[in-house]
């Protein structure tokens, strides 16, 4: 019966080559899951600490970029902060290079003006409606003083020098108005520095991510950031950078004023430093002969690479008044220290996410940045 004994040799081999090849099969899977779960690793580590790094240089450019600038916050709200396209105000401000003439409060009654008492007929010298209007810098400034505290009929002008200003019926009230809304959520960051020389903006700007897969839509940019649908969008922090020069409200260097070059602040350029520039370019001035130079979309930087995406970036500045001019307000939420809190939702985008094969990671970042200027140049 040597046969049958030479056929359970012949099952026995069979057996252990088989028993051999599974252990070596499932060691190769097992070596293979190692080796796709340790690259997962290193991929996912790597994005949390490129999404870290853009973070804090995020953080770090708010920080140089100033204190909180009232009067342009002052302007947006009574231009347009209800429009919106790609996640960012659709209306320009024109950046104070709008208007050349300043209103002025002329209430007769502090108390009567209100937030926007000197936006209507009634209580500006100009006599019309200013809401929608781009405004000049310092006219939030001016929202505070009366300068018909004693109710007569002159408008304001006192000696009758053409000019409300410095008269003795001038009252500075101390009070009002807000910059922004009093729920502290602002969609666009205006920053400026300490001698108001230098002006920094930030905002979200969400396009049609050009590397996503035909399958995946972008919808919603045209209204309500909130609206946006986000797996086919890029989403992007994107500055401007702005330098003061003094033309005078006509924003023009090449016609004298008397008041030109008399140390106000009135007009911005494109930061020359910043672009590269050699000549001055008002910002959004917008001759037609000249529309491409001068359009400001042409001078929005994008902060981060394309690798990036924003999905998400929550702005809240506190307070909601300039307190070196609402002193006299008693609420406690206005008495304190600028400061922002940020919150931030960063992700890779399709350029970045070819190469992997799973669901990225979102990372979160949220933060309370101070915006005073005691270490602010």
């Amino acid at each position: 019966m040597w046969w049958i004994k030479k056929a359970f040799t012949l099952i026995e081999i069979m057996i252990g080559i088989t028993i051999v090849a599974s252990v070596v099969i499932s060691w190769f899977y097992a070596l293979t899951s190692i080796n796709v779960g340790k690259i997962k690793l290193i991929e996912e580590t790597t994005i949390e600490k490129e999404a870290f790094y853009f973070s804090e240089k995020l953080f770090e450019f708010i920080k140089r970029g100033g204190l909180i600038d009232y009067e342009e916050y002052f302007n947006r709200s009574n231009v347009n902060a209800t429009s919106f396209i790609n996640g960012h105000y659709s209306t320009l401000s024109w950046f104070w290079n709008k208007s050349n003439q300043f209103y002025y409060c002329i209430s007769g009654n502090g108390t009567s003006m209100g937030i926007w008492g000197c936006m209507v007929n009634s209580y500006n010298n100009l006599w019309v409606i200013l809401t929608t209007r781009p405004l000049l810098f310092w006219e939030y400034a001016y929202q505070f003083i009366d300068y018909n505290s004693n109710a007569d009929e002159d408008w304001g002008d006192e000696d009758w020098n053409l000019s409300p200003l410095e008269d003795d019926d001038d009252e500075y009230l101390w009070l009002w108005p807000d910059a922004f809304s009093s729920t502290n959520s602002v969609q666009e960051l205006y920053l400026i520095n300490s001698d108001k020389t230098k002006r920094t903006f930030l905002r979200w700007n969400v396009s049609v991510d050009p590397k996503k897969p035909i399958a995946e839509t972008c919808t919603g940019l045209a209204g309500d950031p909130k609206s946006i649908a986000w797996e086919g969008c890029l989403g992007k922090i994107e500055f401007l950078k702005l330098e003061w020069v003094d033309w005078w409200n006509d924003h023009n260097e090449n016609t004298w004023d008397n008041t030109e070059y008399d140390g106000i602040i009135d007009t911005w350029l494109f930061d020359r430093d910043v672009y590269g520039l050699t000549k001055k370019i008002v910002a959004d001035e917008n001759p037609l002969a000249d529309w491409e130079n001068h359009n400001s979309e042409n001078y929005w930087v994008s902060l981060f690479p394309n690798t990036i995406n924003v999905k998400k970036i929550n702005l809240f500045l506190y307070p909601s008044k300039d307190i070196s001019f609402a002193w006299k307000d008693v609420n406690s939420s206005v008495n304190i220290a600028p400061y922002l809190r940020i919150n931030l939702s960063l992700s890779p985008s399709w350029e970045r996410r070819v190469a992997i094969k799973w669901q990225p990671v979102e990372f979160n970042f949220s933060t309370t940045l101070s915006l005073s200027d005691v270490f602010i140049k």
